[in-house]
């Protein structure tokens, strides 16, 4: 691995405010798969856990993207787009695989009275989960690549204001 490639990669969860972006990431998706067990009895299954957990969590990933961009552009001399690209993936898996392992915990940890086959296609599930994440780091990355303003960027799209 190269020298700019390892840099990138630092730059990915190498602030204190990018750590804490994660950790909140992570936090506010255990405490999605808890409500839901809570709120949800009837439809307790790894499928129904992780397509919300998902959902929430992908929804701060292109943060990342965004602010690796941003220090990209910030960066003397013309730094390669590549590595930082590859360094989106980090936080993006992190983000993942730790949503797969709460949703797995709190299925395994609720009382006997789930869904028929709660576990069915958790392989298939587990994998989408984690490439959900890396493709909204990716979307950051575009938007931050594409649009100057990162404040711009990260500002949530409507469908009104598309069309």
């Amino acid at each position: 691995m190269d020298e700019t490639t390892r840099d990138a990669l630092r730059r990915s969860l190498g602030t204190r405010a990018r750590r804490w972006l994660l950790v909140g990431t992570l936090l506010a998706g255990a405490l999605c798969a808890v409500a839901l067990v809570v709120a949800a009895p009837a439809d307790r299954t790894f499928a129904a856990l992780s397509e919300t957990v998902q959902s929430l969590t992908s929804v701060v990933t292109p943060l990342f993207g965004i602010l690796l961009v941003r220090d990209l552009r910030r960066a003397p001399g013309s730094a390669p787009v590549l590595p930082s690209v590859l360094a989106v993936g980090l936080p993006a898996v992190v983000i993942g695989v730790v949503g797969v392992l709460i949703c797995a915990a709190t299925l395994a940890l609720t009382p006997a009275e789930v869904a028929d086959e709660p576990w069915r296609h958790a392989g298939t599930i587990a994998v989408g989960s984690v490439l959900v994440q890396v493709v909204a780091g990716l979307v950051g990355t575009g938007l931050g690549l594409l649009l100057r303003s990162t404040v711009v960027a990260a500002r949530p799209r409507s469908s009104a204001a598309a069309t």
